[in-house]
């Protein structure tokens, strides 16, 4: 959202997110309010109105000021007003947080919501990893196999049940075959 400012001597552009965008426009009724009554004019969770807050209290910008300057949590009694000192070299104020990059906490989870095209590519990136390393090798225990596929899998980090998986298909077009005496142990079939 974009807002403009009318309450200094220099008019600048705004470009908040819609919640700080609230935030602003309430001033336009009044000076000075609390914390309080900005979580219940806005209806914002508190958590995350902390959050959009601190970039209007941030002291390189400082667009909205409060009575604890120094403290990062508001109090609900602490009064919160307009800055009248505000002032940038950019006419355009940017207060958006940067976005954050997503943590992968389940790789699992991760591909199994990438593209089709993408599993698929995937699926033969690791038949031809496991077919060059059995072919310079010839036989491999299961774990050293899975080990030395994720080491030379450099473009995403493939896990052991898909690797497992790629195995087996192998096995399936007789690419590889199990050892009779160790079932652990896999033989490359030339």
């Amino acid at each position: 959202c974009e807002v403009s400012t009318l309450y200094l001597k220099k008019k600048y552009t705004v470009v908040a997110t819609v919640y700080q965008t609230a935030v602003l426009l309430l001033f336009n009724s009044q000076d000075i309010m609390t914390y309080a009554q900005i979580r219940e004019a806005t209806k914002v969770q508190e958590s995350e109105l902390e959050h959009q807050l601190a970039y209007l209290f941030h002291p390189k910008m400082r667009l909205l000021k409060k009575d604890q300057e120094k403290k990062a949590k508001c109090d609900p009694d602490e009064k919160v007003r307009p800055n009248p000192d505000f002032v940038s070299q950019n006419i355009r104020c940017n207060f958006v947080p940067s976005k954050i990059k997503k943590k992968k906490d389940d790789p699992e989870q991760a591909t199994k919501k990438d593209d089709p095209a993408i599993e698929m590519e995937r699926k033969h990136v690791l038949d031809s990893v496991i077919v060059r390393i059995m072919k310079s090798r010839k036989t491999e225990k299961h774990n050293e196999l899975i080990a030395e596929v994720i080491k030379q899998t450099p473009n995403f980090k493939p896990q052991p049940g898909m690797i497992k998986l790629r195995i087996e298909s192998l096995i399936e077009r007789e690419y590889l075959k199990r050892d009779e005496n160790d079932r652990s142990k896999y033989i490359y079939l030339p």
